[in-house]
C-alpha cells in the first residue's frame, strides 16, 4: 500500500468584474471575455489546455455565485469532493483565489473474486490496476485559509495590493507581478507539513519583551516625530510601545523576520573553504581516477580518510603542501608523488623525490636563512612582505624520520629581525589557537602543541575576554515595502525600511528620511548589545538554577498559547495538528457571546480548552494529562492568566 501526500493541483486569481477591450475581442472567439477574468493560473502539470482552464475557473464562480444566495457577505467558500478540497477566497473586492488540493490517497491492490487456482488469483490482482483510496481528514481547511492570507499578505507588503496595482500600474504590470510572486509561493508550499496554530494566531513576542521594552522606548523616545522602530529576531519580534500602537500589519514584521531567518539557514548550511583529502587532489591532479587501492588506503593505519580541514592536521612531514599565492610550476608535479603508507608494516621510509621537495620548500620559504639568502633573486625580493610568512608558517606534527629527510627550520623576517620581547608577547597560547598577531611585530615561532596556525591573520591586537570583538555596526540597510493607512487598507503606498543588524539581532526603523536614520546608527548598535547582553544573563540565570527533578522532567508537559491583539505571548512546544482548535476559534469568530470552549479527544486522551478574556487576550490551552478534569483545566486557564498578569 503506498500512501501519496497531499498535493497542490492549481492555484488562480480572477477577477469577474474585469471587462477586456472591445477592440480586442474577436466575434468567433466566445471565451475571450472568460479569460479576460484570469489574472493567474499554476498547475502542476506544464501544460494546461485553455478549455480545462477556463472550467476550473468557471467551476469556482458557479460555486462562488451559489453560496452568495445563502450568505450575501461570504468571503470564504470551500467545497469538498471524494479526491479534492476546493477551496475560494476573496482577500479584496471582486478578486478571488482559488485553491484545489488532493487529498492524501493510498493505493491497494484490488482483491478478484475468480473462482481459480491460488496462483491464477494472484497473477490477476498483479494485472490489475490499484484502486485510489482517499482520506478526507488529511488537512484543515482553515489552515488552508490562514495559509493563503498570509500569500497574500506577503505579496501585499512586497508589491502592494491587487487594487492600487490595478488602478496605477494597469491589467498586465498585476499579471507580471503575480506570476513572479506566487509561482515560486504556491510550489514552495508544504502541505504535509503540520499545520502551527501560534503562527496562524498573530506574531510571536519575544520571551524577555517585558524586560528589554524599557530599552526600546528610551530609543525610540530619541527618534524623530513619526519614526518607528521595532526589534526583531529570526524567531520574535519586539516592537516599541508608539510601533504597537499604530496597529500596522502582521505581514510586515513576519515578511522581515522571514527575509533574516532566510538569511541565517543559508549562512548555516554553507561550507566554508571545503578542502579535499590529499590523496583525492593528487590524483586530480595527475589528472587519473582514484583506483580501489588507492581508495581503500586513504588513511593512515587503514582508517579511511574524511573530508575535513586541512589546516587542522597535526601530520606535516608526509605532505608536501604549498599553501602560498605564488607557487612554482616545478613543486606541483613532482616526478614521483608521494603518498601516505597504508600502515606502519608497509615500511619505514616513504619515497619522495628529494629535488622537488626541496625546490617546493625553497618557493614556501622553508629552509635556514642563508641558504633563502643565496637562492632569492633581487627581482623576487622586494614583493615578500610580512603576510606572506604569516600564511607559510610552518605545520607542526611528528618528526620527518619516516620520509627520511631533515625537518628544515624557519626562515627569520626580512624585514625586521625577531627580539627577545616581541617574540615573548606573542607566543600560542595551549589551545591549538593562535593569538591574533601585528605585522609590526611578528616573531615566527611555531606552536609548541601541534596546532596549525590560522591562515588569516589580523592587525588587531588581542582584546580581553569581555570587550566585543568586532566594532558596532552602525551602518543600516534599506529595503522597500508597501503598507496602507488603517482607514483605507487597499491604498498601499511604498515605505522605506531602514535596518542594521547586529548578529541575531535586527534593528527596524519605519516611515524616516535617510538624512535622519544616517546619525541613528550608534544608539541603534548599542541597543542591540544591551539586548545582546540582557540576553546572556538569562542564559546564565537559567542555567544557574536547580536541575528539575526526574519525576518532573518524564511528566507529560501542558501547552498554550495567549494571544493579546495581534501578537503571541508563550507558545513554546505548541503545535497543533488537530480540528479542535480551529473548529472553536471559528465558533469564537462567528458569536461573539462565547467565552470558552472545552473539547477533549479520544485517542489520545488531551483536553482543549479556549478561554476568551476579552482585555485579557485569548489563552489556547492543551493538557496531555489524561486524569486531569475539567475543572483541572478551568484552574490551569485561570492560573496562567495569573502569571502574565504578574
Amino acid at each position: 500500500m503506498n500512501r501519496i501526500p497531499p498535493a497542490l493541483l492549481y492555484l488562480t486569481i480572477y477577477n469577474p468584474a474585469i471587462r477586456p477591450p472591445v477592440s480586442t475581442i474577436s466575434e468567433d472567439d466566445e471565451d475571450a471575455e472568460e479569460q479576460a477574468h484570469i489574472l493567474f493560473y499554476t498547475s502542476r502539470h506544464q501544460a494546461v489546455s485553455r478549455d480545462k482552464m477556463l472550467r476550473q475557473v468557471g467551476l469556482a464562480k458557479a460555486l462562488v455565485h451559489f453560496a452568495e444566495i445563502f450568505h450575501p457577505t461570504g468571503r470564504y467558500q470551500n467545497v469538498h469532493s471524494q479526491s479534492k478540497h476546493m477551496i475560494m477566497l476573496s482577500p479584496e473586492p471582486n478578486f478571488w483565489m482559488h485553491a484545489a488540493i488532493e487529498l492524501v490517497r493510498t493505493e491497494q491492490v484490488p482483491q478478484t473474486k475468480s473462482k481459480g487456482k491460488g496462483k491464477a488469483k494472484e497473477t490477476s490482482g498483479q494485472d490489475a490496476p490499484l484502486l485510489p483510496e482517499y482520506h478526507d481528514n488529511s488537512f484543515l481547511d482553515s489552515a488552508i485559509r490562514s495559509h493563503l492570507l498570509r500569500g497574500y499578505g506577503a505579496f501585499k507588503i512586497t508589491c502592494g495590493s491587487f487594487t492600487s496595482i490595478m488602478s496605477s500600474q494597469g491589467q498586465h504590470a498585476l499579471e507580471s507581478k503575480l506570476e513572479r510572486f506566487f509561482t515560486i509561493w504556491a510550489w514552495s508550499w508544504n502541505l504535509e507539513a503540520s499545520s502551527s496554530l501560534a503562527e496562524d494566531l498573530g506574531l510571536p513576542l519575544h520571551p524577555l519583551y517585558r524586560t528589554i521594552l524599557p530599552a526600546i522606548d528610551t530609543f525610540s523616545s530619541t527618534l524623530p516625530d513619526g519614526l518607528m522602530a521595532i526589534v526583531l529576531t529570526p524567531e520574535h519580534i519586539a516592537p516599541s510601545s508608539a510601533y504597537r500602537e499604530q496597529h500596522y500589519p502582521t505581514a510586515l514584521a513576519r515578511q522581515l523576520m522571514t527575509l533574516f531567518s532566510r538569511t541565517r539557514n543559508e549562512a548555516s548550511t554553507t561550507q566554508p573553504h571545503p578542502t579535499p583529502s590529499h590523496d583525492v587532489s593528487d590524483s586530480q591532479t595527475n589528472g587519473t581516477p582514484p583506483t580501489a587501492e588507492t581508495q581503500s588506503s586513504n588513511g593512515f593505519l587503514g582508517i579511511p580518510s574524511v573530508a575535513m580541514d586541512i589546516r587542522k592536521w597535526g601530520w606535516s612531514g608526509g605532505f608536501s603542501i604549498n599553501r602560498s599565492p605564488n607557487t612554482n610550476p616545478r613543486s606541483s608535479t613532482p616526478a614521483e608523488p608521494c603518498s601516505l603508507p597504508k600502515s606502519v608494516a608497509d615500511g619505514p621510509v616513504t619515497q619522495c623525490d628529494r629535488s622537488a621537495l626541496e625546490d617546493a620548500m625553497s618557493t614556501n620559504s622553508f629552509g635556514s636563512g642563508e641558504k633563502e639568502e643565496e637562492t632569492l633573486h633581487e627581482s623576487v625580493a622586494p614583493s615578500i612582505n610580512e603576510e606572506d610568512f604569516h600564511e607559510d608558517m610552518d605545520l607542526q606534527g611528528p618528526s620527518l624520520s619516516y620520509v627520511d629527510i631533515p625537518r628544515p627550520a624557519r626562515a627569520p623576517s626580512p624585514t625586521a629581525p625577531p627580539s627577545e620581547t616581541t617574540s615573548n608577547s606573542h607566543q600560542p597560547n595551549g589551545d591549538n589557537e593562535m593569538p591574533p598577531l601585528e605585522i609590526a611585530s611578528n616573531s615566527h615561532q611555531p606552536n609548541s602543541d601541534g596546532g596549525m596556525p590560522p591562515l588569516e591573520t589580523t592587525s588587531r591586537p588581542l582584546q580581553a575576554s569581555g570587550d566585543r570583538e568586532m566594532p558596532y555596526n552602525t551602518y543600516f540597510t534599506s529595503t522597500n515595502v508597501f503598507i496602507a493607512p488603517n482607514d483605507d487598507p487597499l491604498a498601499t503606498v511604498c515605505h522605506t525600511v531602514f535596518l542594521l543588524k547586529d548578529n541575531d539581532i535586527t534593528v527596524a526603523l519605519l516611515n524616516g528620511d535617510p538624512s535622519d536614520v544616517e546619525a541613528l546608527g550608534p544608539p541603534a548598535s548599542r541597543l542591540c548589545e544591551e539586548i545582546n547582553e540582557t540576553i546572556a544573563e538569562d542564559v546564565k540565570r537559567t542555567l544557574s538554577s536547580s536541575l528539575p527533578s526526574v519525576s518532573t522532567m518524564l511528566q507529560p508537559r501542558d501547552s498554550h498559547v495567549l494571544k493579546v491583539q495581534d501578537y503571541v505571548i508563550g507558545g513554546t512546544g505548541f503545535t497543533s495538528n488537530t480540528g479542535h482548535f480551529y473548529d472553536a476559534k471559528e465558533l469564537l469568530e462567528k458569536q461573539s457571546d462565547i467565552v470558552e470552549v472545552f473539547s477533549r479527544s479520544l485517542n489520545p486522551q488531551h483536553w482543549h480548552a479556549i478561554h476568551q478574556g476579552n482585555e485579557r487576550g485569548e489563552m489556547y490551552l492543551q493538557v496531555v494529562r489524561k486524569e486531569t478534569s475539567l475543572s483541572d483545566v478551568d484552574n490551569i486557564l485561570q492560573k496562567l492568566y495569573k502569571n502574565y498578569i504578574k
